[in-house]
């Protein structure tokens, strides 16, 4: 895309449309982004940050702006796809993530006995950690 398609782009978007952002973070991850409002100056604002032009990339995309570490695209059926994808395998992770917190969180006030528990509950959570320690 030149520089004109590319500035033609950014003027045609409207709130709510859907862009394909590619973070710098972790190479080759991209999200869709949903345009909140394009500036008159041509910085677009998005929930994944804001954007402007670059003078070092004008390979069909818009350079980071401020603290925004990435680039925006126009979407294309292939990168929604992507985007669908590596979003469903984040949302996945942090799912993960959020069990494991909980499990130490709750670990954590059973050492500091934050909360009153039976003989029967201490047998069922010794029994557990075992398990755990083993496998």
């Amino acid at each position: 895309m030149t520089k004109e398609e590319s500035l033609a782009w950014v003027k045609s978007l409207k709130p709510g449309d859907i862009v394909i952002y590619s973070g710098f973070g972790v190479a080759g991850r991209i999200q869709t982004a949903k345009v909140e409002k394009v500036t008159p100056s041509g910085i677009v604002r998005t929930n994944r940050g804001s954007f402007k032009e670059s003078s070092w990339s004008w390979s069909g995309r818009v350079g980071g702006y401020g603290k925004t570490p990435g680039e925006i695209s126009p979407p294309t059926a292939e990168l929604l796809i992507e985007a669908e994808l590596q979003e469903a395998e984040d949302a996945a992770e942090k799912k993960r993530r959020d069990t494991i917190y909980k499990a130490r969180n709750l670990i954590s006030e059973l050492y500091y006995n934050r909360f009153r528990i039976d003989y029967d509950t201490a047998v069922e959570i010794i029994n557990v950690l075992e398990r755990w320690r083993t496998a």
